[in-house]
């Protein structure tokens, strides 16, 4: 997610570039961060760490607006990164903003009455249904429940999630007979190779992520995806 957001920075030429995290995450979001900064050829110029339960965040935006950004890459959940874009919007902040996926469907409904945009990396397909198969039928499997259930990138990464742990358990058990225990499903997942409709999740010995799949969508001032 980093490396796609940072190659994005780096093609429109900005160079001072803040990062926001949360003070709480491991170590693995900042080695990732190092890694892809050092990729593109940026360096970070400022980087603020915060508490995600803080209800106040004016010593973030003052050191953030200080450090003259022509972009700010978030890896917060949602309600940071708006109330950091509005105190940042109050002084004067002209560039651009950048939330990797961990903000998820929350941001991208409040932006629609921010009169802001902010460009965003997902790791799943875009919820609607020509995107992908595993889409349709994960649209398909809400109506079946009922209640109304609206898909968005947060509860697709959840059904995506889901469904790879059945696909385990499925293979555990067929290793292992009717009785499933955690090692053989541990050993299921660490091999499992399967194509969920479009959206292909594959883990090996040197493959710890299931997944490589990023998108990057750009959300208006409205609240609509347009890129």
């Amino acid at each position: 997610e980093y490396h796609r957001m940072l190659s994005y920075i780096k093609s429109f030429k900005m160079q001072r570039v803040g990062y926001v995290h949360l003070k709480d995450t491991s170590a693995a979001n900042q080695a990732a961060m190092t890694k892809a900064l050092k990729a593109v050829g940026l360096e970070m110029t400022v980087s603020v760490a915060l508490d995600r339960n803080s209800k106040n965040f004016d010593a973030e935006v003052r050191k953030l607006l200080d450090a003259r950004l022509d972009c700010v890459l978030f890896t917060t959940n949602a309600q940071p990164v708006l109330d950091i874009m509005s105190g940042m919007a109050i002084g004067g902040y002209p560039g651009f903003y950048f939330a990797s996926s961990f903000a998820g469907q929350p941001l991208i409904d409040a932006m629609a009455n921010k009169g802001r945009s902010v460009i965003m990396s997902q790791v799943v397909p875009r919820p609607r249904p020509a995107s992908a198969a595993v889409v349709k039928r994960c649209q398909e499997d809400l109506a079946a429940l009922g209640g109304g259930a609206r898909i968005g990138f947060t509860s697709l990464e959840g059904y995506i999630a889901g469904r790879v742990a059945i696909e385990a358990a499925k293979g555990g058990t067929a290793k292992g007979g009717s009785q499933l225990t955690r090692s053989r499903f541990q050993e299921a997942l660490a091999e499992l190779n399967v194509d969920l409709g479009g959206y292909r999740v594959h883990f090996g010995p040197q493959k710890l992520e299931g997944s490589h799949f990023v998108d990057v969508i750009a959300v208006d001032r409205n609240g609509r995806i347009i890129g």
